[in-house]
């Protein structure tokens, strides 16, 4: 939410936060961003099914995560970029 509150003070308009990844794949018909922000785990469920959703809409995003060890995300998801926490707005 803090992050949320930080892209509002720069104009952005968010949509989310979303607290699991049920809600977000629940929206995929009516999603629609110029990008998102993943934090890799939500309430203990890894985002990929969103990240690969995202994907096949052609959203960019960045996956956002508190686990400095990102090969995994950057070997599931080539090209997309890995913010390690806390993040500096």
């Amino acid at each position: 939410m803090e992050l949320a509150s930080e892209l509002e003070d720069c104009d952005a308009i968010v949509v989310g936060p979303f607290r699991c990844v049920e809600d977000v794949l629940g929206l995929s018909d009516k999603l629609k961003a110029d990008a998102a922000i993943l934090d890799v785990n939500l309430n203990g469920v890894m985002v990929y099914p969103i990240a690969d959703l995202l994907q096949t809409l052609s959203m960019p995003f960045v996956f956002q995560t508190g686990n400095p060890n990102s090969e995994i995300l950057s070997s599931l998801y080539p090209g997309v970029p890995v913010v390690e926490k806390p993040v500096d707005p």
